[in-house]
């Protein structure tokens, strides 16, 4: 019988209550992120169909918490479309960090929204572009990771709650969608 709370993962070295959990949509790995106490969260990625009877813990990545976060880690993990990079985010400190987990397991991409916070992120179809919700409808960001910046902001998105997609909030009324072809993007702005 499954209950609620923190699941345990043990391995021969470790036990660490994890806190969230993302199987990606090829459903080849599981990222689990555990609390590691005042230094911040890892994210560890494993392979789920190992054939092999080797660890299949194929990255370890240690992410640090902001100054001043007295939040218990991170807020959301979500794989992007094509499974080849993760998103974590920690809403309370605003940032997100992109990270290629399967190709190169060193590179990062952070994203930081500063004073605006963070209320909600996801990706882009394309797995090349995240989707940022600043808290309290103040924006909404188009980052890319190719040129590593903003390109794009909508001022006073309405309030985040249903997404299509890997989203990290959910609710009934969706504020944010991709149509059908994922060439387009609307948004519900608030006046």
């Amino acid at each position: 019988m499954l209950r609620p709370g923190p699941t345990t993962i043990v391995t021969r070295y470790e036990c660490n209550p994890v806190h969230l959990a993302a199987i990606s949509p090829d459903g080849n790995h599981l990222a689990t992120a555990v609390k590691t106490g005042c230094s911040g969260s890892r994210v560890v990625v494993r392979k789920l169909c190992c054939q092999s009877s080797g660890d299949p813990v194929i990255a370890t990545i240690p992410i640090p918490t902001l100054a001043g976060s007295s939040s218990s880690g991170l807020s959301a993990l979500a794989w992007s479309p094509d499974s080849r990079l993760l998103l974590a985010s920690h809403n309370e400190c605003g940032s997100i960090v992109v990270l290629s987990p399967i190709d190169h397991p060193d590179w990062r991409c952070t994203i930081e929204q500063g004073s605006a916070g963070l209320a909600a992120s996801l990706w882009f179809p394309d797995s090349r572009h995240v989707l940022s919700i600043a808290d309290f409808s103040l924006r909404l960001d188009v980052w890319s990771l190719t040129t590593q910046s903003s390109i794009e902001r909508i001022e006073y998105a309405k309030s985040p709650t249903n997404h299509s997609g890997p989203a990290v909030v959910a609710s009934a009324v969706p504020t944010v969608a991709f149509s059908n072809t994922r060439q387009s993007l609307a948004v519900i702005r608030r006046r």
